[in-house]
């Protein structure tokens, strides 16, 4: 990548950099069948003739589970994701569980960066620390947001009856 491509996609860069520093890159580049010097330059900004694709990308978290590459891909056209829940049920107490745990970690997290964030500059260490830890409690709430969606059209003839009463008494 040029410097201009750089800095345009520094989110991109900065994921790149933690992804780096999270994984042995010669072992993963074997898991994935690729040669570890081409995957080394593969995450070398200034190593034009290699870039990541969208499949090195898709190969990469398969292989690691490791979806900071794309949370910084997608930052960088200033959107997110969250992965999704398997299709198996969670227990309700588990559940409330984790409902109490993002509740905390958000306000945790919140204090943290409220704090870094009035002081004149930012690490990268903090900035590591903050985002991951807002990371981890929006991905806590999405699951409990997603919970209720399946469990409310799991009975769709209830969740009908339900909508047509609310139209009926004008909620």
């Amino acid at each position: 990548m040029s410097n201009q491509r750089t800095h345009s996609h520094s989110h991109f860069a900065g994921a790149c950099d933690r992804f780096k520093q999270a994984h042995n890159i010669r072992q993963l580049a074997e898991a994935i069948g690729m040669s570890g010097h081409v995957l080394h330059n593969k995450f070398n900004p200034a190593c034009e003739r290699h870039n990541l694709t969208a499949l090195d990308l898709i190969a990469l978290y398969h292989a690691t589970g490791d979806d900071t590459l794309f949370d910084g891909l997608l930052f960088d056209c200033h959107l997110t994701a969250v992965r999704l829940p398997a299709a198996a049920a969670i227990a309700p107490e588990v559940r409330a569980q984790q409902a109490l745990n993002a509740g905390a970690q958000i306000m945790g997290v919140t204090a943290q960066a409220t704090t870094i964030l009035a002081g004149d500059r930012v690490t990268k260490s903090n900035r590591n620390t903050v985002v991951g830890g807002l990371w981890a409690g929006i991905e806590h709430l999405v699951l409990l947001a997603t919970e209720v969606e399946d469990r409310f059209h799991a009975i769709p003839s209830l969740a009908c009856a339900a909508d047509m009463a609310r139209a009926a008494i004008g909620a």
